[in-house]
């Protein structure tokens, strides 16, 4: 009996070692990983698949308490499309990998955390999940392996350690914003979809401005809104230009115009009137011309 529980003890264990080496993995790297009140630390989250091809992740950020969230960094993620961006007031996140991902250390994202207080704890990820490249999205087997960090009082006089702020002078990637309508999205209003990219700070907000007339003001005379893709748009006759601007963290924009995809009613009045007097000169021409190719009556 005890032969045969050891047995099936070592197969569960090989399933399982199999299992591991085969799952996707998360992991947290920190760097320093040991700090004093006041000063700050990256903290990198890896993405790595050997064994099969990824298209998503997803999870919540676990940070201790006695540590902030400063700034998050996405420029260099392997995540082109967000659906849900870490902030620093939001530990959620979401994204899709179009084409998928299958390798080895990927960053999926970076934040600058500082020491508040002291204390020691570690840095992860809960209710991850990623999703296989298979065209059904199935969940794939995640592993997260999580960093240790230990904040420690620091002298009175000590100025905390800081990180260096990303030096980005180059604007996020071109894009076109593209128009659609759908029964089963925004109640089937017509909206506005855009994504970018932005390999240097990331990017830090969209913003969608409408403008309806002949010619579109300069950027400073639009009145923007924030917004998030997809977007439904203010004039559904879809007469009006929609501007959308990429901003990223380092105040770099880059804007795109959709023109109007309806044309104005004026441009059908204008027409109907050019064509009313064409036809009109037509006519006075050709009664003109009858007039003087005519016979004189014959007088009796």
């Amino acid at each position: 009996m005890t032969i045969r529980l050891a047995r099936w003890g070592m197969v569960i264990g090989a399933v399982l070692s199999a299992s591991v080496v085969n799952a996707a993995t998360i992991t947290v790297e920190v760097t320093p990983p040991s700090l004093r009140v006041g000063d700050q630390a990256v903290v990198t989250f890896r993405l790595e698949s050997m064994a099969e091809e990824v298209n998503a992740a997803a999870g919540t950020v676990v940070i201790p308490a006695f540590l902030v969230v400063r700034e998050v960094r996405d420029g260099a993620s392997v995540m082109n499309f967000w659906v849900r961006r870490l902030t620093p007031d939001s530990p959620a996140f979401s994204g899709v990998i179009p084409g998928g991902f299958q390798g080895d250390g990927a960053e999926l994202f970076s934040v600058v955390v500082e020491g508040v207080a002291e204390g020691a704890g570690d840095i992860g990820v809960k209710d991850g999940q990623v999703l296989r490249n298979d065209g059904s999205g199935t969940a794939a087997p995640l592993v997260v392996r999580s960093a240790r960090v230990a904040v420690a009082s620091a002298a009175p006089a000590e100025v905390g350690a800081v990180v260096p702020a990303v030096v980005d002078a180059v604007p996020p990637e071109q894009f076109m914003p593209q128009l659609g309508q759908d029964p089963g999205v925004l109640n089937g209003r017509w909206f506005v979809v855009f994504a970018t990219q932005d390999k240097g700070s990331g990017i830090a907000r969209y913003e969608v401005a409408e403008w309806r007339g002949s010619r579109l003001p300069s950027a400073e005379q639009l009145t923007w809104r924030l917004a998030e893709s997809p977007y439904p748009i203010s004039d559904q006759t879809r007469r009006s230009y929609v501007v959308v601007r990429a901003t990223d963290r380092a105040g770099n924009t880059w804007i795109s115009v959709l023109p109007p995809s309806a044309p104005p009613k004026y441009k059908f009045w204008l027409m109907w009137a050019i064509l009313g007097v064409g036809i009109g000169a037509g006519v006075g021409i050709i009664w003109r011309r009858s007039r003087r190719t005519a016979p004189p009556f014959a007088h009796g």
